[in-house]
């Protein structure tokens, strides 16, 4: 007990601090204080400094500069990015293959054809789209002619249809494939088979990426498993126009290839019938 008598009594021990002139001992400044004083003073300085900090950190952008306390996005907002910079590396990789393939054109490079495996076919309901080819476009299926096998028994009018890509035919038209397999090697630009307009273009798991184009005279055609497209919805498009790049995207697909379906009014007909592809 007396220790802590003696304690208390050292701290409130009274204390001088002065200074004085050394040429004549003169006070020029003092005070008195005791250790309490003093503690409670710095107590009190660090709880300001503390406080003054803290608002600091909180209510300005200098805050968020040294601890980084910007909001955190939630799961949704960054899958919504993640979207976007899908989207974007998407339209950067169809930029590139375009113009690698334009490179290609002028040296003179054409890719060559491979082997493909089957796919999976999904029936569609056809939208029709009155869309006629100007002169010009049909001027350019004449110069195309020598590619091509006219015409079919459905049909008063006799219609030229472009290959979209050659290669070997892997799956051919039949009761239960109400369609065709291209062989082709992946990054292998294909083409409109005839002008008319994009009516679907998008991607899906089970059959990649798909384009859908409608003609005049009611015909329409589909391409299937694409690397990607480089058209979308609403684009109007030439006989020989690029559409796409062979790939092997989606269910099924272990090698590259182009799966081709061709409609004459609402009904699958052979395309084969029609196109020369070898």
């Amino acid at each position: 007990m007396k220790k802590l008598k003696q304690w208390l009594t050292d701290w409130k021990k009274q204390f001088k601090f002065a200074i004085y002139d050394p040429t004549n001992f003169s006070e020029l400044f003092g005070f008195t204080t005791s250790k309490v004083r003093i503690v409670s003073f710095v107590t009190l300085i660090v709880i300001f400094f503390i406080a003054f900090t803290s608002i600091i950190i909180i209510k300005t952008p200098i805050g968020r500069v040294l601890i980084g306390s910007e909001k955190i996005p939630s799961k949704k907002e960054i899958i919504k990015q993640q979207k976007k910079i899908d989207s974007l590396a998407r339209r950067v990789d169809a930029q590139e293959l375009y113009i690698n393939g334009f490179k290609k054109l002028l040296i003179g490079e054409f890719d060559e054809d491979t082997t493909v495996v089957s796919s999976t076919v999904i029936d569609l309901k056809l939208n029709q789209i009155d869309t006629n080819p100007s002169e010009a476009e049909t001027k350019i299926e004449e110069t195309v002619k020598a590619n091509q096998r006219t015409s079919t028994n459905q049909s008063n009018e006799y219609t030229h249809f472009l290959t979209p890509v050659k290669g070997k035919i892997s799956q051919h038209f039949n009761k239960k494939y109400k369609s065709i397999n291209i062989t082709a090697l992946e990054g292998t630009y294909f083409y409109a088979c005839l002008s008319g307009t994009v009516v679907y273009s998008d991607y899906s798991p089970l059959d990649g990426n798909v384009i859908i184009i409608e003609h005049p005279n009611n015909y329409l055609s589909v391409y299937k498993h694409a690397k990607t497209t480089l058209k979308k919805a609403g684009d109007k498009v030439r006989v020989g126009d690029i559409i796409g790049v062979v790939g092997k995207i989606g269910m099924n697909s272990v090698e590259s290839f182009l799966h081709f379906e061709l409609w004459y009014n609402q009904q699958p007909i052979n395309p084969e019938d029609y196109i020369d592809f070898e």
